[in-house]
Formats: structure tokens, sequence, C-alpha cells
């Protein structure tokens, strides 16, 4: 008697997390098909980082999810963050 078992892999593939620098703001997209990410930011990658929610409008246009900041001289570092 032959046994016969199927086995399933999903791979999930990380949003990209898009930037485009203006004169004066920075605007961050990454594609609306992932619901329930939140932009964040810290201002060093030193252990321990502390990540803290970037707050702001987040615009869907086209597809995308667009959040505007205004862009400084500080150094500043970013990442989506899933639920």
């Amino acid at each position: 008697m032959a046994l016969s078992q199927t086995l399933t892999i999903t791979v999930a593939v990380p949003p990209t997390l898009a930037w485009q620098l203006t004169s004066n703001q920075v605007q961050f997209s990454w594609p609306t098909s992932y619901s329930g990410l939140t932009l964040e930011s810290a201002t060093n990658l030193n252990p321990p980082v502390f990540w803290t929610p970037v707050m702001g409008p987040i615009q869907n246009s086209n597809g995308l999810n667009r959040m505007a900041i205004g862009a400084t001289n500080n150094s500043r570092f970013f990442r989506l963050r899933g639920p």
C-alpha cells in the first residue's frame, strides 16, 4: 500500500518600500496589496534600535500607499512593520 502526501509551500515576498526626495519632502510608497503595514523610523541602527511609527496621512493612489514627510538634515532610517 503506497501513501501519497501533498506538501504546499508558500513563500511570502516582502513589500518594497520606495522613496523619492523632493526639495522639502521625502515621499514613501509601498503596494496597497500589503495591508496593515506601519511606516516606522529610527535615528540610528545601534542596538537596541528604537523604532517609532511615522505619523501622518497615508494617501492611496494607483495601487500604492503614499506618505510624505518633511525633509531634514538629520539621519533617519525607515522600515515597514507588519501586523
